[in-house]
């Protein structure tokens, strides 16, 4: 029979990071739609290998305390949304152990406890992710099971249960034919915990569980709303989490900063009467600033943001060619990207390199954003984050950019700028799928998004990007477009992309740069009435 001690702890550890590791790539590969831009199983195991040696740093350390800072380790490095989603699991177990001998009742109690902080780290959850598969495993967890093997025996066998229902809850999985990867990534780290302490586990057909493709985040691009609400407020703990949640549900980018009384908020809304009001119910607000990105931005108040504070952008770039633009601009890149995302951590590390300064944030992806986010929940500091999802938006963002500006005003004008961009991809099929009811991809072909929806497919990057042009000008009224090459995209298929856009679109001016991202051919974006980026390509 296991014992909950520190020896325990740590095989299960290893036995988690192990698994996480040798299934990484399989779980890469559970990608919804077939371009290899899927990194939830890296995310995972880097996220795991953070938390590990963080519990080492400590070795003689008690069980309760080895959970603790293996859930502490989890948090500065969670990477993507599935490390973001782990990390509170495990802050949760942590939290409810709180120096006590992690028995069967308490992990129980500590599993169900990461899975409220887990749902309220994700603003908008979707059923049939890995939410869905830690939430059903602590459901199906009494809390009475004889002893820690049948615990984990059974946390094993109700979270492969419910990682293999996840296509009929999401018909975005069941058209791929694949289980959501996050979830895949739960068991996997599972199924190491149990083989670490000397059980069987073998409930997964892991050799036939996906084809070969990638994830694909398809969290919507942020368009809106455009008012920007901050402030401090006083109250306690429990009132300020109330807030949170009701805030959660009047618009988006929503950070929370604070540990005790003290909370700094930030949100972008339509309905900016009715944060304030909401804020005003639960405590003490002060420091309060209402940015409308519509208007003139010559008055605005500083987002509590001092004029004397310089401000430093730091840009996540998934590119050199990308990299070399952004900091042309006066921006500080950090390379970023399917396999290399950051770390909660390490933006923490930046924003502590740079105390004196206002940190304003370019995620310019989707997971980044998030992280980010976290980051900042964590840090109470005066850091900004534009919620821009794509390059392109990071780009259109730039070009507000005021280094010696008054920071409040800059980043609301850098928000705006952001937020008017739409933006389009190219990439090619790495396999066989079902885009949609009725669209379908061979491998080799080449899918067309916008705005994260495959639109059309084609035999040729050219014909793609004129579709995917198209269908941008007709939404937005653009008379210009901004594209950004990837990796390995050749002169001779640049050539017959900008002929076949200028033919289909007369009139409408082409700016094209050399990004070297990898997995997307093309990044395509526009912003009616703006300039493009750099210089025009006639």
């Amino acid at each position: 029979m296991i014992s909950a001690n520190r020896a325990c702890a740590t095989a299960a550890a290893e036995g988690a990071l192990e698994a996480l590791g040798r299934r990484r790539e399989l779980v890469n590969r559970l990608n919804v739609f077939p371009v290899p831009d899927g990194d939830t199983g890296t995310n995972m195991y880097l996220t795991v290998k953070a938390a590990y040696e963080a519990m080492q740093l400590d070795a003689d350390s008690d069980a309760d305390r080895a959970i603790a800072d293996f859930a502490r380790g989890a948090l500065r490095g969670s990477r993507g949304n599935s490390g973001i989603i782990l990390s509170q699991v495990l802050e949760g177990m942590a939290a409810e152990i709180n120096d006590r001998e992690p028995g069967v009742a308490e992990l129980v109690r500590g599993l169900k406890r990461g899975v409220e902080l887990a749902y309220r780290s994700v603003h908008n959850p979707v059923e049939g992710t890995m939410l869905t598969v830690v939430r059903e495993t602590a459901s199906g967890l009494s809390g009475e099971e004889p002893d820690l093997e049948n615990l984990l025996e059974k946390a094993y066998r109700l979270a492969a249960a419910s990682m293999m229902a996840t296509p009929t809850m999401l018909p975005e999985l069941a058209r791929a034919n694949v289980v959501d990867s996050g979830g895949a990534g739960l068991v996997a780290a599972l199924e190491g915990m149990l083989e670490a302490v000397g059980l069987t586990a073998g409930a997964v057909d892991w050799d036939g569980l996906a084809p070969s493709g990638y994830t694909h985040d398809t969290t919507d691009s942020y368009h809106g709303p455009f008012t920007g609400v901050s402030f401090l407020l006083e109250c306690d703990r429990e009132s300020a989490q109330a807030l949170e949640e009701k805030l959660a549900r009047l618009g988006n980018s929503l950070v929370v900063a604070g540990t005790s009384s003290t909370f700094r908020m930030h949100i972008h809304t339509n309905f900016p009467e009715q944060v304030v009001d909401a804020a005003q119910g639960v405590g003490a607000v002060s420091d309060l600033n209402v940015v409308n990105f519509h208007d003139s931005l010559k008055g605005a108040a500083s987002a509590g943001l001092s004029a004397a504070s310089p401000s430093t952008v730091v840009a996540f770039s998934p590119g050199a060619g990308l990299s070399m633009l952004f900091e042309s601009m006066g921006a500080i890149t950090v390379p970023a990207g399917p396999g290399f995302q950051p770390s909660t951590g390490e933006v923490l590390d930046i924003i502590e390199s740079h105390r004196d300064e206002v940190v304003v944030f370019l995620p310019n992806d989707a997971d980044t954003l998030k992280v980010v986010e976290m980051a900042l929940r964590t840090d109470g500091r005066d850091s900004r984050v534009i919620p821009t999802t794509s390059p392109l938006q990071g780009l259109a963002a730039m070009e507000d950019y005021i280094p010696d500006g008054e920071p409040g005003e800059t980043v609301a004008s850098m928000t705006r700028a952001a937020s008017l961009v739409l933006t389009g991809k190219v990439a090619r099929a790495v396999r066989d799928a079902a885009l949609g009811p009725s669209l379908r991809v061979r491998s080799g072909q080449f899918i067309g998004f916008v705005e994260d929806s495959p639109m059309t497919v084609g035999p040729s990057m050219a014909l793609v990007a004129e579709s995917v042009c198209s269908e941008l000008v007709s939404r937005g009224g653009a008379t210009m477009v901004t594209v950004v090459s990837g990796r390995g995209v050749t002169d001779a298929e640049k050539e017959e992309t900008v002929r076949r856009i200028g033919a289909s679109l007369p009139g409408l001016d082409l700016d094209w740069h050399e990004g070297g991202q990898l997995h997307y051919q093309l990044l395509v974006g526009i912003m009616s009435g703006a300039t493009p980026v750099g210089d025009r390509t006639d």
